[in-house]
């Protein structure tokens, strides 16, 4: 996707109408200073100071966020709040950006707002607070988000299905109301993006990362430990079976796998050489596919789109990032790729043509008889200053 037309994609973005079913949630990162700390006189425990704080829409929020700051018309939101002062200022802060919330329900009982406490020591993130673990839908507001969310189907160009909280509004009574939703509405576009229930909501496209899509077909890693390309395409292929839908494997720092049914897409990571915060880059990347899906364009430029949208927003340290137009078009323009990473981490299985040092990373295909090839140094030989003729002129003569 060249800049023309990542330009055309982000101007279409100003007619999508988009829906978010999800797990709204609040961010709330507290930053801690030790040096303005003191005794306290009842406990005798040292006091943990805050020397900021900010807040931050989190969870499914996040994703709704990010599809404002990408420039989309309309989001209109679902989902659960309790009558408290952080769902108040989550009510606030979607509001400001511009974000539908009549579909953004609240519940005074037995229902507390998604909270995510973060807390920073010297840079370093503490264990989390959390709050709304033991969170009960009541089947009035059940039956009243579900209403709500039928009505307002036939408006929207895309519904984004996202679960990130065990205990929210994605009880087994709510997940068979949103499939029977998904049958009643087959020409509209869902695509889901779920911890817990991705083998659910038949009809609806796929995103999940790899470690998800392997639990799935009983492949079980460890957050450090691999999965190879190979396996990935494996994985892709056997969910794709199941769903009978387009799905997108992400791969963390290595991309992401699109398949269809009929050939497999990969869309390489992005090469990013700053300090980087991967927190919330799974919204931005389902943001981006989906902002692109709902104006019309395919799978695998939607996936490029949503990698783009994630590598921004990575550089974002100690905050749940956005992506702005011109900072899409940045990267876009003139992005860098990381290659087939398994070749580069592995010398052991490093090929190498015929009497060089130059790595085969992919072979060349048989039907082509290539006699001469081209390798433009200019850049980087220059930057010598000197000497870089005699290098030159063999080449270029």
């Amino acid at each position: 996707m060249n800049k023309i037309e990542l330009r055309n994609l982000l101007d279409k973005l100003k007619n999508v109408h988009i829906g978010i079913i999800g797990d709204f949630c609040l961010d709330f990162y507290l930053f801690l200073d030790s040096t303005k700390s003191e005794i306290s006189l009842e406990t005798g425990i040292a006091t943990q100071p805050v020397r900021e704080m900010r807040f931050s829409p989190g969870g499914a929020g996040n994703v709704a966020q990010n599809l404002q700051a990408l420039g989309v018309e309309y989001i209109l939101a679902f989902g659960v709040t309790g009558n408290d002062i952080f769902g108040f200022k989550m009510r606030s802060m979607l509001t400001e950006k511009g974000i539908d919330i009549s579909g953004l329900l609240e519940q005074s009982k037995d229902w507390t707002t998604h909270i995510f406490t973060k807390l920073y020591d010297n840079g370093s993130e503490q264990s989390r607070i959390d709050f709304g673990n033991f969170n009960l839908l009541h089947p009035e507001t059940k039956g009243l988000l579900i209403s709500q969310i039928r009505r307002a189907i036939p408006l929207l160009d895309i519904v984004i299905i996202n679960q990130q909280v065990y205990r929210g509004i994605y009880t087994e009574s709510f997940r068979r109301s949103i499939k029977k939703i998904i049958a009643e509405f087959p020409e509209k576009l869902f695509i889901v993006d779920s911890r817990e229930y991705n083998d659910e909501f038949k009809g609806a496209l796929r995103k999940l990362n790899d470690y998800e899509g392997g639990r799935l077909c009983g492949i079980e890693r460890s957050i450090k430990e691999t999965i190879t390309f190979k396996e990935a395409k494996l994985i892709a292929e056997d969910l794709y079976k199941r769903w009978r839908k387009p799905l997108f494997l992400t791969r963390g720092e290595n991309g992401c796998i699109i398949y269809s049914g009929k050939s497999y897409n990969e869309i390489p990571g992005l090469q990013i050489i700053s300090l980087i915060d991967t927190v919330g880059a799974g919204d931005s990347m389902l943001a981006g596919i989906a902002a692109a899906l709902g104006a019309g364009y395919g799978p695998v430029e939607s996936a490029e789109f949503g990698n783009f949208a994630a590598g921004v927003t990575i550089q974002k340290l100690s905050q749940t990032g956005t992506a702005s137009p011109p900072e899409i078009l940045k990267i876009g323009s003139d992005p860098d790729y990381r290659y087939r990473p398994e070749i580069a981490a592995s010398a052991r299985n490093s090929r190498y043509f015929e009497n060089t040092e130059i790595e085969i990373a992919t072979s060349l295909p048989q039907e082509r008889n290539i006699k001469h090839a081209i390798f433009d140094h200019d850049g980087t030989i220059s930057t010598l200053r000197e000497g870089w003729e005699k290098i030159m002129e063999p080449m270029m003569v």
